[in-house]
């Protein structure tokens, strides 16, 4: 993973993600959040009784790093499929943590009271799906309607 190919070992203690100073691990993870892979962070790293920064250049965890070694069968039975070939980049999502397939995607996403409250567009995670919110579907489909066989281009 990253950490590693940029030196970091068991035991390091992160004071500072991109120059500002980080207490906990809940800190940490917020903001590697709107991180996305390939992109670089900087580290302020405690180990032993030195400190000093490293670049870390972020990685999805390979299948043999999360523990799930085996075949591609074994490890879409351990995470309950695959994620959707788009997963990341849209201008307005909700996300809900409905375990749906990538194929499922289209259907609305509904309350309890059976009222449709999006449009399922992508499986981003295990336990992680977007949809649309009804607004962004309205536009989209206005803008399809008002233009047949152009679509809509990314960003209208």
């Amino acid at each position: 993973m990253g950490a590693e190919k940029a030196g970091l070992a068991r035991g390091d203690l992160v004071w500072a993600l991109n120059h500002a100073a980080v207490t906990n691990r809940d800190q940490i993870i917020e903001t590697l959040r709107d991180c996305r892979e390939g992109q670089t962070v900087t580290l302020r790293v405690q180990r032993e009784d030195r400190q000093f920064e490293v670049e870390v250049r972020l990685m999805a965890p390979g299948a043999g790093q999360l523990g799930l070694g085996g075949s591609p069968q074994d490890r879409f039975n351990l995470l309950g499929g695959e994620v959707s070939s788009r997963a990341e980049g849209f201008e307005q999502v909700i996300q809900h943590d409905t375990v749906l397939q990538p194929w499922l995607c289209g259907g609305p996403l509904v309350n309890l009271d059976g009222q449709a409250m999006g449009l399922n567009i992508a499986r981003a995670g295990r336990v992680a799906t977007y949809a649309l919110p009804p607004k962004l579907v309205t536009r989209i489909f206005e803008g399809l309607k008002s233009k047949p066989g152009q679509g809509i281009k990314p960003g209208q």
